[in-house]
């Protein structure tokens, strides 16, 4: 796996551009949004998130959709894709906003007892 300091995740001119046009990069996202939101359905315990590599927040945004009292922490390397989930999760209650590597994440011995961890098309 490649490190996040090698990738381009890291760029703003990146960054902006795959939030332009994430609906060409991914033309089967609203199919996973599907697929997330059936299988989220499923958790009957306290709904504990953890958006590793959450971009722009969009799935994050799905999922509060879904369910507006989900505890949620949203990770990402990239500053500007952090930013940017700020600003559009703004209105709701999001527990933190981490950034880090999602490579990093268990070095750091994350324990806050998350349930789901959704990382799309990270791994």
């Amino acid at each position: 796996m490649a490190k996040f300091e090698e990738s381009r995740w890291g760029e703003t001119e990146y960054a902006q551009e795959y939030q332009d046009h994430s609906q060409h990069f991914l033309p089967e996202r609203n199919t996973h949004f599907e697929i997330l939101a059936s299988f989220y359905q499923h958790f009957v315990q306290k709904k504990r998130v953890l958006d590793l590599g959450c971009g722009d927040g969009i799935i994050s945004e799905r999922l509060f959709l879904i369910d507006p009292h989900i505890q949620l922490v949203a990770v990402d390397g990239s500053e500007e894709m952090l930013s940017a989930a700020q600003k559009r999760l703004a209105v709701y209650d999001v527990e933190n906003f981490i950034k880090m590597p999602f490579e990093d994440i268990i070095a750091c011995h994350y324990r806050y007892g998350l349930f789901g961890i959704y990382s799309g098309r990270k791994l």
